[in-house]
């Protein structure tokens, strides 16, 4: 369902006021985006959760609504399952994964899971083809490392070095007797 014109005044009237500053609220800033557990604000973007607790939007030149129910993250064309672990968080939708860790070892906050989501879902190109990683500053809890995988995600083994370093094997060309490692 497509949100009306009226709810999407509303909606960005309260995106506007959404980040409190609230020093024991998770959030942090991706390029000129700033998000946290109920909006992500920036230029052309301006998403923030409904009572309903769906999200809606604008995502660049995209209008967003997805919910997200019993570990389902749906849209208009996506569907992806949030697979909680006591130190990771999986987002798998059939055809790629991501993963977010904190660096620190600690557990990721539920309601930093959309927010990232939203950034790194457009990761997706059929040009990638290489695992990818990034390391996010989060406030108050440190930096999240988000690790993107085409296809499936046990088909690499993930290097952790210090901080946010990573190396992947490609278990599928190793086995080939191709080459593997990508950083």
């Amino acid at each position: 369902m497509r949100p009306s014109p009226v709810s999407m005044v509303a909606l960005l009237l309260a995106v506007g006021c959404a980040h409190s500053g609230d020093p024991g609220r998770p959030e942090g800033r991706i390029g000129d985006v700033r998000f946290d557990r109920d909006s992500l604000v920036g230029p052309r973007v301006m998403v923030a959760r409904a009572s309903d607790g769906s999200w809606r939007g604008r995502w660049h030149d995209e209008l967003v609504d997805v919910s997200v129910r019993d570990g389902v993250i749906e849209g208009d064309g996506y569907r992806s399952v949030v697979t909680h672990e006591p130190r990771y968080v999986f987002i798998e939708d059939g055809v790629d994964t991501l993963v977010f860790q904190r660096v620190d070892g600690g557990a990721i906050p539920d309601e930093l899971v959309l927010p990232l989501w939203f950034f790194y879902r457009t990761l997706r190109s059929p040009n990638r083809v290489e695992p990818f990683h990034t390391c996010v500053p989060v406030d108050p809890i440190g930096t999240v490392l988000v690790l993107w995988f085409p296809g499936p995600f046990d088909r690499y083994e993930v290097h952790r070095g210090p901080g946010c370093l990573v190396r992947f094997t490609d278990l599928w060309k190793a086995a080939a007797g191709g080459p593997s490692p990508a950083e």
